[in-house]
């Protein structure tokens, strides 16, 4: 008897949205070697390799993941370099307040007219060396006050800023990790979609030449299992897209056929906790809010600085020790010092003030968002952890239901009391409860990692 068309797109609905599992075979022993242009060879500058190569067990665990991500993520490395210029330009603060020292000479010569002191014109020639060495220092108090302190807050701001984007690549890792383990899982339900309509197709075939089936039971049985096998192949190229994924994040050959340990292998998700307790672990611990606290201050700190230039002097004072004369070798003893004390008073500066007061205001803001922010992530990454507890419990009455179905329509059919199409739907919908399923328990342990995240403590 004919299959009819709801069943038969059903059916075919729930083989196609079957991933595939990894292919089998042995990894590669160490990472993708990156191109100059990768590494920032063909830019100039010295150009050394900035991967080392990492060890790549056969199975991917998601902890192993999470290790290559920190090694191999790029971001992180980027955040690493501004954070070491943000400590440079801290200690180039720091330094403004020391005097420097300066050892050399200068040479000066005259030839034409030159204005004597009561203002007569006279045609001489003169020149004069000297060489010695001496220390200065210009000291900017305004700055000499509030600069150490902002570029202090600057640079801990940026290195903050590395363990947020660590935190980054962990959480983008582990999304393609869960991504592939889904995949994977979501094949082997596949495979069992096949192997259950090939043995349709031989028992059907069995009553044909018996004479006791229907040609048209055995053509619906043959049609199945081609839509089986479809999925099948469907899930090779899902599972080769995930991998490349995953392979890209963790700097790993493209085609490096990757598989995972499966989610069995992870622990089971731990309770959530009490939600204001969640909250102050993230106000605590999530960097990016730390960041902005940083910012805040940094912020703060210019502010004052540009409030106050305006009677705050620059204080100038100078020392030099050496031989001056005529030419270098008629040089006598030379002592020089000077000092100076100045204001500036110019109208920029009320315009610097306004400036640098309403990057304070905004910081101070953007602080506070982050803040909202994070707490909004962490009652979201709470709820959605709930809900995918109980979508996990449910699912699993609606598997024991749909095995029960499948086993009892398989029996009438073999009894010659049920219709083949009974077998065919008892069958899509065993395969849509095991999708189901393996969607769930994977969706609870990607809430679960979401919400360790959203908490600050992924790693």
């Amino acid at each position: 008897m004919r299959l009819p068309p709801p069943v038969a797109a059903a059916g075919l609905a729930a083989l196609a949205s079957c991933g595939a599992p990894g292919r089998s075979g042995e990894l590669p022993s160490s990472t993708w070697t990156p191109t100059p242009q990768e590494t920032g060879a063909g830019a100039g500058g010295g150009g050394e390799q900035q991967f080392e190569p990492l060890e790549v067990p056969d199975e991917l665990t998601l902890a192993r993941t999470l290790e290559l991500a920190a090694s191999a993520s790029l971001s992180p490395q980027v955040a690493r370099a501004r954070a070491e210029a943000a400590r440079g330009a801290a200690a180039a603060a720091r330094a403004a307040r020391i005097p420097e020292l300066f050892l050399g000479g200068s040479f000066w010569r005259n030839e034409g007219e030159v204005q004597a002191t009561v203002g007569t014109f006279l045609d001489v020639d003169k020149q004069n060396t000297f060489l010695g060495g001496g220390v200065a220092l210009r000291l900017d108090l305004a700055e000499a006050i509030f600069g150490p302190a902002s570029a202090e807050a600057r640079a801990e701001a940026a290195e903050v800023a590395v363990r947020a984007r660590e935190a980054d690549a962990l959480a983008a890792a582990s999304a393609a990790w869960y991504d592939l383990a889904e995949a994977e899982q979501r094949r082997s339900i596949a495979d069992e979609a096949v192997a259950h309509a090939t043995e349709l197709v031989g028992l059907e075939r069995a009553h044909v030449e018996e004479g006791s089936g229907l040609a048209a039971d055995l053509a619906q049985a043959r049609a199945y299992l081609a839509r089986a096998r479809g999925a099948r192949v469907e899930g090779d190229r899902l599972v080769a897209v995930a991998a490349a994924r995953l392979a890209e994040l963790l700097l790993l050959a493209p085609a490096a056929p990757l598989r995972t340990s499966g989610l069995e292998a992870l622990p089971a998700p731990g309770s959530s906790g009490d939600l204001e307790a969640l909250l102050q672990r993230a106000a605590a611990a999530r960097p990016e809010l730390e960041q902005a606290r940083h910012a805040a201050r940094a912020a703060a700190e210019e502010a004052s600085a540009a409030a106050k230039a305006w009677w705050l002097p620059t204080f100038e004072l100078g020392a030099a020790v050496g031989g001056f004369g005529q030419n270098p070798g008629n040089l006598e003893d030379s002592e020089v010092y000077a000092a100076a004390l100045t204001w500036d008073l110019g109208l920029r500066l009320f315009g610097q003030s306004d400036e640098a007061r309403a990057h304070a205001r905004a910081a101070q803001i953007e602080e506070r968002m982050v803040a909202r922010r994070v707490a909004a992530e962490v009652v979201a990454a709470e709820a959605t952890l709930r809900a995918a507890r109980a979508a996990l419990e449910m699912v699993a009455d609606e598997i024991a239901a749909a095995e029960e179905g499948a086993r009892l329509a398989r029996e009438r059919h073999a009894a010659g009391a049920g219709l083949f199409v009974e077998v065919l739907e008892a069958e899509v919908s065993l395969v849509r409860a095991r999708v189901s399923e393996a969607a769930a328990r994977v969706e609870l342990q990607r809430a679960w990692t979401e919400l360790r995240r959203a908490v600050g403590s992924l790693r």
